[in-house]
This record gives C-alpha cells, sequence and structure tokens, in this order.
C-alpha cells in the first residue's frame, strides 16, 4: 500500500492523502483541516481536525498520516497553543479504538443540555446601557449583518441556506441586546412542535459585553419566550416529553447543544438549569 498526497478543491496538496495498493486502486483517504478560531476557543486557538475513511484495515495508517501532517502545521505556528481532533460517532468503539493507539484522549464532545421551562418572573437583570429586540431577521441588513458573523464565528458554510431552514420552523426568533455602542450580543431560537420543545440555537456576545451578563439575560429570555410560546391544540393529543415525561400545556423542554471544551458556553448553560444529557459527537484529541 502507498499513502501520498492528492489533489482536493479548495485544499493545499499536503493536507490530503490517500492510499492506493499496487495496482493503484483507491483504498482509503485522508485530510487535514486547520483552523485559527480564537475567538471561541481561546486556550487552543489552532484546531486542526484530522478525518479518514476507507478499508478498515488502512485507517489507522491514514490517520497516522494526517497526525504526522498536522504535527507539521502546529510547528508552523510557534507560540500558537493547538489540539488535533477527530469527529467520532458516540456509538464508533472501532474508530474510537483507532484513534487512542495514535494517543488521542476522549476528552472533548458535542451534548445536549435539558432542561424544563417553567413560568415565572425575570431572573437575570438587563445589562445597564441595552435594549432587548425580538425579530425574526426580516431586515435584508441585520439578515446580512447575521449571515456574516454566523459565518466567521460559527464556520457556517452555505450560511444562507442554513438559516433559511431554519427560518422556516415553528416560532424562529432572533433575541437581540443592543446598545448605543452596537451589538451586545443575541441569540437565536425556534421551537419543534412534534417534541414540545424549545431549541437555542448560537449564543453570541461581543467582545466589549462579556462578564456584564449579556449571555444570561438572553438565557432567560429564551425561558420566558419558550413560556409564553403556544403550541396548536392538534398537536397536545400526540406528544410528550423526551424520557416520557407527562404532558402539560403550559411547559415546554428547551435544548442546547454544547461543546464541552467552550467551557464559558458549559458554564453559562449549567447557571441557566440546564443538565447534560446525551453525548452527539465525541471530538478525541491531542493537546499540543
Amino acid at each position: 500500500m502507498i499513502i501520498r498526497n492528492t489533489h482536493e478543491s479548495g485544499k493545499k496538496l499536503e493536507n490530503v492523502f490517500e492510499a492506493v495498493d499496487l495496482l493503484e486502486n483507491k483504498c482509503g483517504w485522508c485530510r487535514v483541516d486547520p483552523l485559527m478560531n480564537g475567538d471561541l476557543m481561546p486556550e487552543r486557538p489552532l484546531e486542526i481536525k484530522i478525518s479518514a475513511g476507507g478499508q478498515d484495515d488502512v485507517q489507522t495508517q491514514l490517520l497516522a498520516a494526517a497526525l504526522t501532517r498536522a504535527m507539521v502545521i502546529a510547528r508552523e505556528h510557534p507560540g500558537v497553543k493547538a489540539r488535533v481532533y477527530a469527529e467520532c460517532a458516540p456509538d464508533d468503539a472501532a474508530l474510537m479504538k483507532r484513534l487512542a493507539a495514535l494517543g488521542f484522549a476522549d476528552d472533548d464532545a458535542i451534548v445536549r443540555m435539558r432542561r424544563r421551562v417553567v413560568s415565572g418572573p425575570a431572573t437575570a437583570r438587563l445589562p445597564e446601557g441595552c435594549v432587548l429586540i425580538t425579530d425574526k431577521l426580516d431586515d435584508p441588513a441585520e439578515r446580512r449583518f447575521f449571515l456574516e458573523r454566523a459565518a466567521w464565528l460559527f464556520r457556517i458554510e452555505n450560511a444562507e441556506a442554513w438559516l433559511n431552514g431554519l427560518a422556516a420552523r415553528p416560532g424562529f426568533r432572533r433575541l437581540l441586546l443592543t446598545a448605543r455602542s452596537g451589538l451586545a450580543g443575541e441569540m437565536i431560537c425556534w421551537a419543534e412542535p412534534e417534541m414540545r420543545t424549545g431549541v437555542i440555537g448560537q449564543v453570541y456576545t461581543a467582545p466589549d459585553w462579556r462578564r456584564k451578563g449579556v449571555a444570561s439575560h438572553l438565557m432567560e429570555a429564551a425561558r420566558q419566550y419558550f413560556d409564553a410560546y403556544r403550541l396548536p391544540d392538534e398537536y397536545l393529543p400526540k406528544v410528550r416529553f423526551a424520557k416520557d415525561r407527562p404532558l402539560d400545556d403550559k411547559l415546554l423542554e428547551a435544548v442546547l447543544d454544547v461543546r464541552l471544551r467552550m467551557t464559558t458556553a458549559s458554564h453559562l448553560a449549567a447557571a441557566a438549569g440546564y443538565r447534560r444529557d446525551e453525548t452527539l459527537l465525541r471530538l478525541p484529541g491531542i493537546d499540543l
């Protein structure tokens, strides 16, 4: 078997590999995707994702080749803390075993956090100088600015199609905290009526407004919005909360997906009453 670099649109030649046998039959592939992500991951600004596919017996060698290339990339950024990681489905024991053999630690994941939404007065004050605005991102200028932030901060590919899909969901809203200086923070949320669930999407706080209660107020505003949101009567006889919890026409469950290594987001969700439920995606890695 031969492992060599190969061309792939939009990728550097040295970041893409393929494995072929002596007859030039392709047996597998791997790629390396570096990303400078200091806004969301300040403790490890350089993230390098590796991935591989193909025949089981060649994947370990392909992952090793990708890991070696990732280490070279990290050395090209002296003084910048880096992390090499891979994506692994929660039940993919074979891939996790291959990664563990290469030194990857199972110490990061995207998890779903849940809480019941109950009625009650606001528990997080409005930050001084801020005003809360709720909209559907119908204004073209606001929509454009939001898409630019989403593409840059959260690395969302084809952000416009992504937003169009979310905006079509029941109860879609953007919750915006603004001040005279401009944007303080924002959040998007929507409902999944069949599950009687409110979903919180991305939460963002502008750098100048961090540690001033902006994100906490947005989380509380989402709770109040979900509490006020009433589902059509035709859903009520058919649906139940997750894990067979009983229906209540005044209660919704709220969910939020969080990456564990984003400690600020994890602490924010926990402080707002959310508790870890299921693991959606494991992100084993190596800190360099």
